[in-house]
């Protein structure tokens, strides 16, 4: 990223810090005002991407949905010209801010008045931090994150075995939180615990989004399939009531997958032929299955160490022998995407954890 865009602060909380938590939320919420786009000018930027009006500053989320309302294809020009994610100081000659700027500018005044454009939408701007933290429809209705959680606790408290706050993470307007069981599932290398996960996004990124959930440790876990809900349409309470419900109504079959996940673990990948030779055949299959879940170049990654590296293993050495290769089992894969999500965004987190559940429940198989 670049000094146009205002990236968001990562705020983390662990067990023990649930009051912390909705505290912050609370805070964000009540400075947090609803602006309608009314104008061309409203949204008019400076040389800097600066609002012209305010002085705001725009997160890339804020900055993206302008660009995707005004043109298909906008912000992938925007985003070259003014240098997203180039960190080499070669194409400093290359790239312009106030060029990427004026196209924006340019762009909205020519369209904003479009069908399903720019126009009447709504700007959500933070008043304590000046910046615009995302643009939404009339029709969004939004949910602050310190009432989803408030619910959701009341959900894990009466749920037949309660679940307490384990870990969140407030990014911007993303939160994510979890909530485990006070007494582990099973036992795999140490407990493994139950649970529950959810994130919404008050800045119209994502609806509210939930999951039943395995935690391994401290950091890695893998998740049922997400339900999820748009921030729009009638009945919008009584639909995330039932997301809710329904979330928990998978809580049996997570406890299934539990109770077979060290069997499936153990299994052999069988990644050698009869020559002692890398099956690159069946590597290419693996990569390609956990390629319907996240990009390819972060599938082969996690393929790369799962066969090279292995899951005890802290870095992948020069030469690898054959019958390190040839021990490797579904353990070294399902750990390698659980690692591979902590610490991502919570959309990619969200589809490592999944596919490292699936695994788990046989809906893959190598």
């Amino acid at each position: 990223m670049n000094k146009m865009l205002a990236i968001p602060e990562r705020h983390e909380f662990h067990a023990g810090q649930f009051d912390e938590f909705i505290a912050l939320m609370r805070d964000v919420d009540q400075h947090t005002v609803r602006m309608t786009i009314g104008a061309a000018s409203d949204i008019e930027l400076d040389e800097g991407g600066r609002l012209k009006n305010g002085g705001f500053a725009l997160a890339p989320l804020a900055i993206q949905q302008i660009c995707k309302q005004v043109s298909k294809g906008l912000w992938s020009l925007v985003a070259d010209i003014a240098g997203v994610n180039r960190s080499s100081r070669a194409y400093d000659s290359v790239v312009s801010i106030p060029l990427a700027t004026r196209i924006i500018n340019d762009c909205v005044a020519l369209r904003f008045r479009a069908a399903d454009g720019i126009c009447g939408r709504d700007m959500l701007q933070d008043h304590t931090t000046r910046v615009v933290e995302g643009v939404v429809g009339p029709r969004y209705q939004l949910l602050p994150n310190h009432q989803l959680l408030e619910a959701v606790r009341e959900l894990m408290d009466s749920h037949e075995m309660p679940m307490k706050f384990h870990a969140g993470l407030l990014a911007g307007r993303r939160m994510a939180a979890s909530f485990l069981t006070e007494e582990p599932l099973v036992d795999i290398d140490g407990p493994v615990f139950g649970g529950a996960y959810f994130s919404n996004s008050e800045a119209g990124e994502c609806g509210v989004r939930g999951a039943t959930i395995l935690q391994f440790g401290q950091t890695m876990r893998c998740m049922n399939r997400l339900r999820h809900i748009a921030h729009s349409g009638r009945d919008f309470l009584k639909r995330l009531s039932t997301m809710l419900g329904s979330v928990m109504g998978s809580w049996e079959q997570t406890v299934r997958v539990a109770s077979q996940a060290s069997s499936v673990m153990e299994r052999e990948l069988n990644l050698l032929t009869s020559e002692e030779q890398l099956n690159r055949a069946k590597r290419i299959k693996m990569q390609a299955k956990l390629a319907d879940y996240v990009d390819k170049s972060l599938a082969e990654d996690v393929v790369r160490k799962a066969i090279f590296m292995g899951a005890s293993g802290t870095h992948i050495p020069r030469n690898v022998p054959p019958k390190d290769i040839a021990s490797r089992r579904v353990r070294d894969v399902v750990i390698m995407l659980m690692r591979a999500a902590d610490g991502q965004y919570p959309e990619i987190r969200e589809r490592l954890e999944r596919a490292a559940f699936d695994i788990l429940a046989g809906k893959i198989t190598f």
